[in-house]
């Protein structure tokens, strides 16, 4: 028989994929669910607030964080860890029964809920009424909580973490157990820290930054013997950005050094430059813990001398009590300190007296030089105790045979009573205020 052209024939394969689906939504639960709540993690908890605000989607963020965790339970018994952790879920799925609820770190949840506020903050109430039991024992728990509304508060999810954060950081500065919304002073701080992270690579690729120089006289012969850099950036949106608001951002979201290799190829230019004019000054630029965890800071900041011809011992790197306090545990941080203090540079321990000083890191670390912190110096003519305090640092600092700055003078007051002590150099308003290098040639006269 011929077959027609018009006849058609189909071919059916059959396969069974139940195991293979199976397999995926098994990797599917490891990765997105929390082994010891049950609770989805917060990968998940990303993807759901992605998928809110791709769905235009109205809701509540709120994060919790469980108020002294590591003293409610014995830490070194993973068993009573695990159980409070399962307790204080089992209230957060029966109050917060429509919502969807994360744990977002190790003793952090996050919720996303349409519930109003003030049922959220309720939840403390609840707890009280419901207390968790660990071994026949009452566990007095609390939380410190945010509340943060999509679109309203925030735009993105990272934004959502962010303003979480400062919430509960606040929040946990004032005692905890409780739960708080942003004000609009928060939201004020927020939005501009979004607008300053937004513009600042922008910034750093047009070199939009500059450095202004505060002079530093020595007391000995009244001469500026250096001058510490300050990175500024004016923005035509944002305004002016100080290094105390744009340095923390800057460490923040990872470009830090970035800044920094700024300052340094800057700071090296400006002194070839003045170099040139015969003006002999040595350049502090503050450096960041950060910055000297990349292995390579030390070799950038030795090319940058050398390609501006300039001598290492004209450049002085300023670091905190914090980044000294650190610095003590990492060995490639300290080797990399070693190398440079071999080279010529100097490092100053600066805001002296307001951290952890620590005897052991002043001896290991190469510091020659301290600043006593300008809070401190600005107290100096209200109290005796002050003035005793000041003066023992002042000679706490040459028994050391450390050069001793004083930050922040601002009075003839203090003028005289510093030089009085035998305090080495003076910084400050009275001294000179931040300035561009062409206003301060000027100034130098």
């Amino acid at each position: 028989m011929q077959l027609s052209s018009e006849d058609t024939y189909y071919i059916f394969l059959e396969k069974d994929i139940t195991a293979n689906k199976q397999a995926q939504k098994h990797l599917e639960e490891i990765a997105f669910i929390d082994p010891v709540t049950g609770l989805e993690n917060r990968h998940r908890l990303e993807q759901i607030v992605n998928e809110y605000i791709e769905e235009g989607r109205h809701f509540s963020f709120v994060f919790m964080d469980i108020d002294r965790f590591y003293t409610l339970s014995d830490v070194s018994d993973t068993d009573v860890e695990n159980e409070l952790l399962i307790e204080f879920t089992k209230r957060l799925r029966l109050y917060f029964s429509d919502s969807i609820i994360t744990r977002a770190g190790l003793h952090e949840f996050a919720l996303v809920t349409p519930l109003s506020n003030w049922f959220i903050e309720g939840f403390l109430h609840y707890l009280q009424q419901h207390p968790i039991y660990l071994q026949g024992i009452a566990v007095p728990l609390t939380v410190s909580g945010a509340i943060t509304k999509y679109p309203e508060d925030q735009h993105s999810f990272m934004h959502l973490i962010k303003a979480s954060y400062a919430t509960i950081k606040k929040v946990k500065e004032r005692g905890g157990s409780n739960i708080s919304v942003l004000t609009p002073d928060d939201h004020e701080r927020l939005s501009r820290k979004a607008a300053i992270e937004k513009h600042l690579i922008y910034a750093l690729d047009r070199k939009n930054l500059q450095l202004l120089y505060q002079p530093i006289v020595n007391l000995a012969n009244g001469k500026v013997e250096r001058v510490e850099a300050f990175v500024r950036w004016t923005d035509s949106e944002i305004g002016v950005v100080t290094p105390d608001e744009l340095i923390p951002i800057a460490e923040e979201n990872g470009l830090i050094n970035k800044i920094g290799s700024f300052v340094v190829e800057t700071a090296c230019l400006q002194l070839k430059d003045w170099k040139s004019k015969n003006i002999d000054l040595q350049i502090s630029i503050n450096s960041s813990i950060h910055e000297f965890r990349d292995k390579d800071m030390a070799k950038m900041l030795l090319e940058n001398l050398k390609l501006n011809d300039c001598h290492p011992s004209s450049l002085m790197i300023e670091i905190t009590e914090k980044f000294a306090l650190e610095a003590e545990a990492e060995r490639s941080i300290m080797t990399q300190m070693k190398n440079l203090h071999q080279e010529g540079i100097t490092f100053a321990l600066d805001d002296f007296g307001t951290g952890y000083a620590s005897f052991r890191y002043m001896l290991l670390l190469p510091i020659s030089s301290i600043k006593i912190d300008q809070m401190i110096i600005q107290s100096i003519t209200k109290q005796e105790r002050i003035q005793k305090l000041i003066n023992g640092m002042i000679q706490f600092g040459k028994s050391l045979d450390f050069q001793v700055t004083a930050e922040g003078v601002e009075t003839n007051e203090q003028f005289e009573l510093l030089r009085a002590m035998g305090c080495d150099s003076l910084q400050g308003y009275l001294i000179g205020h931040p300035m561009t290098a062409a206003d301060l040639e000027k100034w130098l006269g």
